[in-house]
């Protein structure tokens, strides 16, 4: 392809792991990028979009920072939806809906971007190409085999993600088969951190693995320490199965290749050419962590959510014919997993890891003490928390959703508001999120987490894990003590995975 074709792009779907660094390089290629938003004026659409505000941060740490997104600030823009529709002058639109990671909130959005695909394919030019991005997940037959075609039958999905995809796929598909457009389908596998550095712009996906692990392996070492404590870990996952995920460095740039070449392929699958047994990159994984051995165990010494145990255990093929043709094509360099990658990503994920820093002394007294004055604004984070971000979590085998099972009904009082209550509980098997105030309430909920608004932003930042809250009484929690203990490991957690971003969470400081 000529470097004067396929100049001016829109992107259509959210910020992702994948998308945002996707923008990042396309930009810095000399591409002109518009970025489809959800309308400030429509907060409660079921539109994978994101609000400007949440896709301008989320852009600006895929360019690692805001000065390096600010090199770039003519290449991109953010388009509300219903704007960018009456104008459809490019040359390509890659439609995205569907996050990469099975624990992105807003993947349980993803079906209803099919009626976004109705509207774009009614809008754009004939003459526009458009590339829709799914998961391999997404396309598993019968025979555990992921094909490199648009229709035939897929399997009964194992977990409610898989579910998502499905439904998402099917649903572009059904939409493309009959329209005179020019598309092609790409599927993606799971992102994870760059070979470069071991970063990506969310650790969600397998980072929620790598953390389990990591976690696990620091009680050993302390336990050890006493005398006690075990070397080795036990994992449930089929040890002759491969997990298809790949660096976002080498996905980019082979998307990007892909997205160049005039003879594309229809349906290409992007997988690593140079896939790995579970074995063999969970024993490098293993390494850097110390860990004698991973050994394959159905009774596992991790608590991690159920969709992650079922990818480690399922053991899917993909075709990848077309991938291999365009590796030699494209010229993509095979990455090494081993154990120097997972050394970077575990550095990139863990935050004690990331404590080195060239400021001085005085600097950080400076942001410590800017720190402790901070003004939060109550109603801003409570209602954006509680009220806008926790309906996106729910319902999607998260950490949050099995808290809600094991508690019954677990409520957050926040000492600020006085008596309103936010409690989360399940109906009819559906996990929701209610406001209410305690002297309506008929009867407590078994679970009651009653904290103060700085200590909330302290959890969301990852500043403070909740079992310490407790610890130093900075939360208070009422309710049977065994049902506490359970559901306070699984709370941490969900606050760990799921929380906003650091541009939500700087608007909610007055």
């Amino acid at each position: 392809m000529k470097d004067n074709d396929y100049k001016r792009a829109l992107l259509w779907g959210p910020v992702s792991s994948f998308t945002g660094p996707l923008t990042a390089w396309l930009t810095k290629k000399g591409w002109m990028v518009d970025i489809a938003c959800k309308s400030s004026l429509n907060l409660l659409s079921l539109s994978p979009l994101d609000l400007k505000s949440a896709a301008r941060g989320l852009l600006e740490s895929s360019y690692q920072s805001r000065n390096k997104a600010k090199a770039f600030n003519d290449k991109y823009r953010f388009v509300e939806q219903t704007e960018v529709l009456k104008k459809m002058a490019y040359d390509i639109i890659i439609f995205a809906g569907l996050p990469p990671n099975f624990d992105e909130s807003r993947g349980p959005r993803a079906p209803w971007s099919a009626a976004e695909l109705e509207e774009v394919l009614r809008a754009m030019k004939p003459e526009t190409e458009i590339i829709v991005v799914s998961s391999i997940y997404a396309a598993i037959q019968e025979d555990g085999v992921v094909p490199e075609i648009a229709e035939f039958d897929r399997r009964k999905s194992h977990t409610s993600w898989e579910n998502i995809c499905q439904q998402y796929e099917s649903k572009l598909v059904e939409i493309l088969n009959g329209k005179e457009v020019n598309w092609s389908l790409l599927r993606l596998p799971l992102i994870c951190g760059s070979s470069e550095d071991g970063k990506t712009i969310k650790n969600n996906g397998l980072h929620t693995l790598f953390q389990s692990i990591k976690d696990h392996n620091d009680f050993n070492k302390e336990a050890a320490d006493c005398g006690e404590g075990s070397r080795s870990l036990r994992l449930n996952y089929a040890p002759d199965a491969t997990l298809w995920f790949m660096p976002i460095d080498l996905a980019v740039y082979s998307f990007w290749r892909y997205l160049e070449d005039k003879e594309r392929p229809k349906i290409l699958n992007m997988v690593p050419t140079n896939p790995s047994l579970n074995r063999e990159w969970l024993a490098h994984l293993a390494s850097v962590l110390e860990i004698e051995e991973v050994i394959s165990s159905t009774d596992q010494d991790l608590e991690i959510s159920n969709t992650v145990t079922k990818l480690l255990t399922d053991n899917i093929q993909v075709t990848t014919r077309n991938l291999f043709e365009a590796a030699g094509r494209y010229h993509i360099p095979p990455v090494k997993i081993d154990s120097a990658y997972f050394g970077k990503v575990l550095d990139a994920v863990i935050p004690e890891k990331i404590l080195a820093s060239d400021e001085s002394q005085s600097q950080k007294e400076k942001q410590n003490e800017k720190k402790k004055n901070r003004i939060v604004n109550v109603d801003k984070l409570t209602k954006l928390y509680f009220e806008e971000f926790l309906p996106t979590v729910l319902n999607t085998d998260s950490f949050l959703d099995k808290a809600i099972a094991r508690g019954k009904e677990i409520g957050f009082n926040i000492k600020e508001v006085g008596e309103e209550i936010w409690v989360l509980k399940s109906t009819d098997g559906t996990s929701i999120a209610e406001k209410s105030r305690l002297s309506e309430q008929a009867k407590k909920p078994s679970i009651c987490f009653k904290l103060s608004v700085s200590t909330l932003l302290k959890l969301l930042e990852k500043k403070l894990p909740l079992h310490r809250a407790l610890l130093f009484r900075e939360v208070e929690v009422a309710g049977n003590p065994l049902k506490v203990v359970k559901v306070v490991r699984l709370v941490e957690k969900s606050f760990n995975e799921n929380t906003l971003s650091k541009d939500q969470l700087e608007n909610v400081l007055a």
